[in-house]
């Protein structure tokens, strides 16, 4: 419920020392510099948002006005895929024939259980979302309103939160508050620079694949490979393996080939870019990360460098 106003606190966070300057500098008010420095702030971002949403709007259209005939070649490529697999099957010794026929009898049972459920969860996702919109209009008018709130009265913010705070502990929390900020803004940056890494390695794989809808399959991946439970290779082995079945060997072979670049990239990268941010040796910041995801999950994944520093 507080979301809107954390997130309006980190912007006057971010443009307090650009609206300190502006106010001293140029001898204007502090509530009109706050007020045009969120404005170009929030111009920027909804531009940039835009214009992904547009780009990615045209592409989803063309996708889905392109997927009745798809879906209309799909029982000739099953048949395909069968009789490579049938071929496949013949060359085997009896033993692991059999073995890959209980196999398959078991991944098409739940396979058809598991279209069935994805469809079930993806009319309740998309009711959901038709009723969240007006929560969702909600949401961003309270963030926006808040964030320029927030800019224009941040000193009497601060001064009323130091007056709620006992003298004998305001050094200590404002020492806290520094070295939290310059941490978590370190990996922010991290984290950040990596998913930029991944989302312009699969852009400018996909764009020399001509996939049509290059841009919409980037964001995508990139979006799964940030969840480090599942990663790109979540997408791409079962595409790639996909067409490989299905005679196109090269664009399997080259889907499969871009994931091994993003995976070799991301593991040299990760440790290094880590403990340059953090301060951290790259091996300790590599065993925080491994210690941190095997005993916590994800969020111990990302939290327990930062508690390291």
């Amino acid at each position: 419920p507080l979301l809107p106003f954390v997130i309006a606190l980190g912007t006057a966070v971010l443009l307090e020392p650009a609206v300190r300057w502006g106010s001293r500098r140029l001898g204007l008010r502090r509530g009109f510099v706050a007020v045009v420095l969120t404005t170009v702030l929030l111009g920027l971002l909804l531009a940039v948002l835009g214009w992904g949403t547009i780009r990615l709007w045209r592409e989803a259209a063309g996708w889905l006005e392109e997927l009745p005939r798809a879906l209309e070649a799909l029982p000739a490529l099953m048949e395909r895929a069968e009789e490579r697999y049938e071929g496949f099957l013949r060359s085997c010794p009896r033993e692991v024939r059999s073995w890959l026929e209980g196999a398959l009898a078991q991944l098409s049972e739940e396979g058809i259980s598991l279209a069935g459920e994805l469809s079930g969860k993806a009319l309740g996702w998309a009711s959901s979302a038709a009723a969240g919109v007006p929560q969702l209009l909600l949401f961003l008018f309270t963030t926006v309103l808040a964030a320029y709130l927030t800019t224009m009265t941040y000193p009497e913010i601060t001064a009323f939160l130091r007056r709620q705070t006992p003298k004998r502990w305001q050094h200590a929390l404002h020492e806290i508050a520094a070295c939290f900020r310059s941490t978590f803004w370190k990996w922010l940056k991290a984290e950040s620079f990596l998913c930029f890494v991944t989302f312009v390695m699969l852009l400018l794989g996909f764009w020399y694949m001509k996939l049509e809808y290059a841009l919409l399959a980037a964001v995508l991946v990139a979006l799964v490979d940030a969840l480090p439970v599942l990663g790109a290779g979540t997408v791409l082995v079962p595409w790639g393996l996909y067409h490989i079945l299905l005679d196109s060997v090269p664009m399997g072979v080259a889907l499969l080939a871009l994931y091994a670049m993003i995976l070799l990239v991301r593991s040299l990268l990760e440790p290094r870019v880590m403990a340059a941010q953090a301060g951290l040796p790259p091996l300790t910041a590599l065993l925080a990360m491994y210690v941190g995801f095997s005993f916590f999950g994800v969020g111990g994944m990302l939290l327990l460098p930062v508690l390291l520093l």
